[in-house]
């Protein structure tokens, strides 16, 4: 991808907080800026709590966003999430048009399939 915009990625994790190496060394042969995100341990009633938990997460993923844009306006913006990760990233994009584009990856292929 060609261009003289900034390019931007914010990477969510899964419930396993895996970090992001390899990622975070492609991305930085490319030129493009990395935001990997640290959420917290789930905690609370599996159902109950999802929703509180979820919107803190896509809150945190609001203000990368604004982080972004105050410093870089015009710049492309990216997001992986994986496993958990991923669900709570379209989650946070439904709707909102911040993105360029989206990737929800997945360790169990199923659940990448089901994702797609």
């Amino acid at each position: 991808m060609a261009s003289d915009q900034p390019i931007h990625v914010i990477l969510v994790p899964g419930a396993d907080a895996l970090e992001f190496g390899p990622d975070i060394a492609e991305a930085g042969l490319r030129g493009i800026s990395v935001h990997p995100l640290v959420l917290t341990p789930y905690s609370g009633d599996p159902i109950d709590g999802r929703r509180a938990y979820y919107d803190d997460a896509a809150q945190q993923i609001e203000n990368a966003i604004a982080d972004i844009r105050r410093l870089e306006d015009d710049a492309i913006i990216f997001a992986i999430g994986r496993n958990q990760g991923a669900s709570i990233l379209g989650y946070a994009a439904a709707g909102k048009p911040d993105f360029c584009g989206l990737i929800f990856t997945g360790a169990i292929p199923e659940l990448s399939i089901y994702r797609a």
